[in-house]
């Protein structure tokens, strides 16, 4: 048999372009896939990921006002550990297990449905604190259940988390009841001095002779350097002489920090910026430290907390860190004597996988959602539904 015979010389050239110049699909390249743009899209669109002309145009309000829009009020678990960290504010029996289980509070049906600032002879042997930057009031609620004469502030500068934090049924339940135990705003902590919507609080904080507590607890990391200060300072305004600063946030070397070095989302002066737009600050003791000076505020405890959570399925070990501390505000005796802690929690555990069943987790209270967009973490110290991609 005859070969056929290619074309040489001045012949027409081959159809097919052999560097790769041809217009004509490669053999192993893949044609789009509509169901996996489609997949990708939405999970974006979950997800809640911003360009950075979006975020410029949003201030850091409406960032978060969308961000609780889009979560919902059960992203953030209920920090029960809370109970474990505030001794101090809790009754014996709750020391001695501050772990137990504190019934939600109820409605005694006997109260009006009136939801303003407190007067005065209305908090009449309660203790009375403050909860800055409180979402939905995943902190707020568990100290309440534990402790009957404990009274709360509760602000954030999110009206949706305010919104959703006033549909829980608790909220409503205390707002017919007999005593109420807390009340929610809306403000901003770093707002200046005589800020219009600070103005009933802080002529009741004066009226008390000072609030007893305060919290910051996951606050001052969402915020810009110079918020931080100005809270700061509104906290040392209001605080009694004695009154108790809690702080916990987020410590430098945490896992989620390197997750975001990797992708370059930071300003290169230790502030983040997450998808959709939020902020995030990893904090050194030395930084903490700093913020609250010692003419305004005696440090009482200052730590890192550290926890080293295995995923089993996937090998991977996530390391986290947090920075927590407690400073009484100058001028007086702590109003709280110091209570020794309760035993940690064990400092290893496993993390629970999407749509495994909720008894597979060692861990108390873990949990998680699938979003990267912020800690990832799946202990009870933080109490963020998110996994940090590791699904």
């Amino acid at each position: 048999m005859q070969l056929p015979v290619l074309p040489t010389g001045d012949a027409a050239p081959l159809p097919v372009d052999l560097t790769g110049g041809s217009d004509l699909p490669h053999k192993h390249a893949s044609p789009p896939n509509p169901r996996k743009q489609k997949r990708d899209r939405s999970r974006s669109k979950r997800r809640g990921k911003l360009t950075q002309a979006q975020r410029d145009a949003l201030g850091l309000d409406e960032r978060w006002d969308r961000f609780y829009a889009q979560k919902g009020v059960r992203f953030y678990k209920d920090r029960h550990w809370l109970r474990r960290e505030l001794l101090e504010l809790m009754p014996p029996a709750v020391r001695d297990d501050p772990m137990r289980w504190c019934a939600p509070l109820a409605s005694d049906g006997t109260g009006v449905a009136v939801d303003v600032v407190p007067a005065t002879n209305e908090l009449a042997r309660m203790t009375v604190g403050l909860e800055a930057g409180c979402g939905c009031g995943s902190a707020a609620f568990p100290l309440l259940r534990a402790n009957d004469d404990v009274f709360v502030l509760a602000t954030d500068f999110s009206a949706e988390a305010i919104r959703l934090l006033k549909s829980r049924d608790e909220y409503e339940n205390q707002l017919s009841s007999s005593t109420r135990r807390i009340h929610a705003w809306v403000s901003d902590v770093a707002a200046p001095p005589g800020d219009a919507r600070w103005a009933a609080v802080e002529a009741l904080a004066d009226a008390l002779g000072g609030l007893h507590f305060l919290t910051f607890v996951f606050v001052l990391s969402a915020l810009e350097a110079a918020q931080m200060v100005a809270a700061v300072r509104r906290a040392a305004r209001l605080l009694r002489p004695g009154g108790l600063l809690f702080f916990r946030d987020y410590g430098a070397g945490d896992l989620a920090q390197r997750r975001l070095d990797d992708r370059g989302q930071t300003d290169g002066a230790g502030t983040y910026e997450r998808g959709e737009g939020t902020l995030a600050r990893y904090f050194s003791l030395e930084e903490v430290g700093d913020l609250f000076p010692p003419a305004l505020f005696d440090r009482v405890e200052l730590r890192h907390v550290e926890r080293d959570i295995t995923n089993r399925a996937q090998g991977v070990t996530m390391n986290r860190r947090w920075v927590q501390a407690k400073f009484a505000r100058r001028g007086a005796p702590p109003c709280f004597e110091p209570v020794a802690g309760a035993p940690p929690l064990a400092e290893t555990g496993a993390a629970r996988r999407r749509g495994a069943p909720r008894s597979s987790s060692p861990v108390r209270g873990a949990d998680d959602g699938g979003d990267d967009a912020h800690c990832g973490d799946l202990a009870p110290e933080c109490g963020c539904f998110a996994s940090l991609g590791f699904d």
